[in-house]
């Protein structure tokens, strides 16, 4: 029997005198006092170590007890943990970290707790730093700043199986998973684009709205919608409003447009000047030309002032404001009759009435004597007679002048034999031949 020896194996051998145990470990014999019997020795281990003679040292590392990263060192019935940077603590179980150092990714909200911090991924990431695309938001399908909304890649008839809930929101393990579940089908897209506020629409929120067709738009006081990419303008040219929808009142009195003292009365829209006198047009611009109206009569000549006229009644017998009053110049002393003749008016004028034997416009003409008709008619008479005799002379020699040219020359017509009778011509008595 193991542990014994001699002829009838009643010796017990001492097994521990060879010191089998290591590591420190402590030997026992089959026949220590206390213990229970056992054949041999019995290596009682020290902590950290195992085996039959405690040549095993225990791996503590072997556990993985090192948390967030931590490098495990094994030492003798110990572990040390490496931890990396902002990690603390025996196991490296402190996490320091705050979202100051800013290390969500991917536009992950970071929030502060009381063992460092969390990240709150946006739709389509997921990991412990949102680092990772986990489904198809994370891809920014839809523009123009529509908002993904994931919505499974497994459609079901019923509530989502559970199988389905650990993949969290992984559109690649669902799609995995739904081929494989009953009453699921999986989803030509899994998510949507919500378009609300953006301007556009379609499946990615990539068709423009014409908001100006739609009449979806807020141009107030007949200002005009523009459409743009994504929105609209309003155009307020002409409105009297300004601002984004047209709905501020643009005070054009400010400007002080009205002119020429006139004061401005702001509307809504536009504004309107009231003129001071004299003054006329939307602006208040141009002078009234109160001659226009003929107001100076009788021949008097207008002149235009500032809120008034003058009329010069100079020479037209008139005066008065509009030279309508009828200067009496007989009483005023503004006639020229000559002494001696009496002045009468007349409207715009005066006559001059002679006294006998005075004449002219203003009887200034000496007195004409009596009437001796002789004194005309008989020198008349002689020179009438006068120019007779000269007309009788003067016909009397043109026609005793015409008697004497005669065209008849005797020696020239003897010359030839055709020559005609005396008595061919007819002479006047008092016609001779020379």
């Amino acid at each position: 029997m193991d542990g014994y020896e001699g002829k009838l194996c009643g010796v017990d051998i001492a097994e521990c005198d060879s010191d089998p145990c290591m590591n420190g470990a402590t030997c026992l014999e089959s026949r220590t006092p206390g213990q229970e019997f056992f054949v041999g020795y019995l290596c009682n281990c020290r902590n950290g170590f195992e085996g039959a003679h405690c040549q095993v040292n225990i791996d503590e590392c072997e556990s993985s007890p090192c948390l967030n990263g931590g490098h495990c060192e094994d030492g003798v019935n110990r572990y040390t943990c490496e931890c990396p940077m902002y990690f603390e603590g025996t196991d490296c179980e402190r996490d320091t970290r705050t979202c100051d150092l800013a290390l969500c990714q991917n536009g992950a909200t970071c929030i502060d707790i009381d063992n460092g911090f969390a990240c709150r991924c946006v739709v389509g990431y997921g990991g412990a730093l949102c680092e990772s695309a986990i489904n198809s938001c994370a891809f920014e399908p839809c523009k123009n700043t529509g908002v993904c909304k994931y919505e499974r890649a497994c459609q079901c008839l019923n509530s989502v199986p559970d199988l389905l809930a650990h993949c969290k929101s992984n559109e690649t393990c669902e799609y995995e998973t739904c081929v494989d579940l009953k009453d699921c089908d999986v989803r030509e897209l899994a998510y949507s684009c919500d378009c609300l506020g953006t301007g556009y629409a379609g499946v990615n929120c990539t068709e423009d709205i014409d908001e100006c067709q739609t009449g979806d738009n807020d141009c107030s006081n007949s200002g005009r919608c523009v459409n743009t990419l994504g929105g609209y303008s309003c155009d307020c040219s002409g409105t009297g409003f300004t601002g984004d929808f047209c709905t501020e009142d643009i005070d054009e009195c400010d400007a002080l447009p009205c002119m020429n003292g006139a004061s401005c009365t702001n509307n809504r829209p536009g504004f309107e000047c009231s003129c001071a006198g004299g003054y006329q047009g939307p602006l208040c611009e141009t002078e009234t030309d109160e001659c226009a109206s003929g107001p100076c009569q009788n021949g008097g000549v207008c002149r235009d002032r500032i809120n008034g006229y003058a009329c010069n009644c100079n020479n037209t017998g008139y005066t008065g404001q509009g030279c309508t009053v009828d200067v009496d110049e007989c009483t005023v002393n503004g006639h020229r009759c000559s002494s001696g003749s009496t002045c009468v008016n007349l409207p715009g004028t005066y006559r001059c009435q002679c006294p006998d034997g005075y004449r002219g416009d203003l009887c200034e003409r000496l007195p004409v004597q009596g009437a001796q008709p002789h004194r005309v008619l008989i020198p008349a008479l002689v020179f009438l007679i006068f120019i007779l005799i000269i007309s009788v002379y003067s016909w009397w020699c043109l026609r005793q002048a015409r008697k004497m040219q005669g065209k008849y020359n005797p020696a020239e017509e003897e010359k030839y034999d055709n020559s005609l009778p005396m008595s061919a011509f007819e002479v006047d008595n008092d016609e001779r031949l020379v």
